[in-house]
């Protein structure tokens, strides 16, 4: 039996859908930046930028607040193992394989950028190559294996969880224990 501050699974996917429709918004932004004709170098910082704002969204507010926009929608929140605050070396470690995969990103389509291309513009026409194979796979993966963590432990930590030593809990409502707010 899961406890229930630990019966996270539904809200952190609303998390994610939220996040994921502020990121949406971010990304039609990149779009319109990239239609604007500037210098290469103005194009190349754009692209770190958004290339690296998830997860330096995703670290900073996990740090800070041991929240993004998308748990504090759906009342959750990241925790060290002992439910303390999260510190900024666990925010850190738990997007450590999103972090490796921005920087692999980065490092394969940064030449296209400083040539002047639009790397979005070429994936439409992805070729089918064994790297973009291993992407695929490799990202369907981490997610499948993400999810099955979750669900067969008792305190529903993903992997992630267990590399940064973190735990999400759902945030109790002022009523249900009216002793969290004299606190």
């Amino acid at each position: 039996m899961v406890d229930e501050k630990y019966r996270t699974f539904w809200p952190r996917l609303g998390a994610s859908i939220v996040d994921g429709f502020v990121f949406f918004l971010v990304f039609i932004a990149y779009l319109v930046f990239w239609k604007i004709d500037m210098p290469v170098f103005i194009r190349a910082c754009g692209f770190l930028l958004y290339w690296f704002a998830q997860v330096t969204y995703s670290i900073g507010f996990h740090a800070r607040f041991g929240q993004t926009l998308g748990k504090m929608a759906t009342k959750v929140k990241v925790l060290d193992i002992s439910e303390r605050k999260l510190t900024l070396r666990q925010a850190v470690l738990r997007d450590s394989i999103p972090l490796l995969l921005v920087v692999i990103g980065v490092v394969q389509n940064f030449p296209a950028v400083l040539a002047g291309d639009d790397p979005f513009a070429h994936q439409a026409s992805v070729k089918w190559d064994l790297n973009t194979t291993l992407q695929l796979i490799g990202g369907f993966g981490w997610t499948l294996a993400e999810i099955i963590t979750m669900v067969t432990n008792s305190k529903r930590r993903a992997i992630h969880d267990f590399i940064a030593r973190s735990i999400v809990v759902r945030i109790p409502e002022p009523s249900e224990h009216p002793e969290v707010l004299a606190a």
